[in-house]
């Protein structure tokens, strides 16, 4: 099982919300211990209501807490989307533009698909594609005897 990033967050976030829990339990436990009702000598003891406002509030932060992190645990991961820059769009040349489109329409496209679509011969095409990759428009990935093309 492959963990992502949002879950590894949210399964720290929910051991945090854990020890919170853990920290309440143990705090009321020992004011009780400390200060059962029944020593105050007087039908209200007053450290009991600040105590239940407090653990009250505290409980409130813990499940904010925990739905925090169940959402992280349950969150999908945005892929990123690179968008390119148009000002190297702007650069290009009326040549570079149209093996750009090419690539671009097909998605992924193997060089030698370039050279019969553009009717550019292969050394034009291979000199475009260096300067498009050189310009970080595009990848070259070998594929036995010839490149795919791709968008970067």
């Amino acid at each position: 099982m492959n963990i992502t990033k949002n879950q590894k967050i949210g399964l720290l976030i929910i051991g945090i919300a854990l020890l919170i829990g853990y920290m309440i339990y143990s705090f009321n436990n020992i004011i009780n211990i400390a200060m059962p009702a029944d020593q105050c000598g007087i039908n209200y003891c007053p450290h009991e209501a600040a105590l239940k406002l407090q653990t009250n509030i505290s409980l409130i932060f813990l499940v904010i807490v925990v739905i925090i992190g169940v959402y992280f645990l349950f969150a999908k991961e945005k892929q990123e989307i690179k968008k390119v820059n148009p000002e190297k769009l702007k650069t290009l040349n009326e040549e570079e533009k149209k093996i750009y489109d090419l690539i671009k329409t097909e998605g992924s496209i193997f060089q030698s698909d370039l050279v019969e679509k553009s009717a550019f011969d292969k050394v034009k095409v291979t000199r475009i594609l260096d300067k498009l990759e050189g310009k970080q428009l595009i990848e070259r990935k070998r594929r036995g005897m010839t490149n795919m093309v791709i968008i970067k």
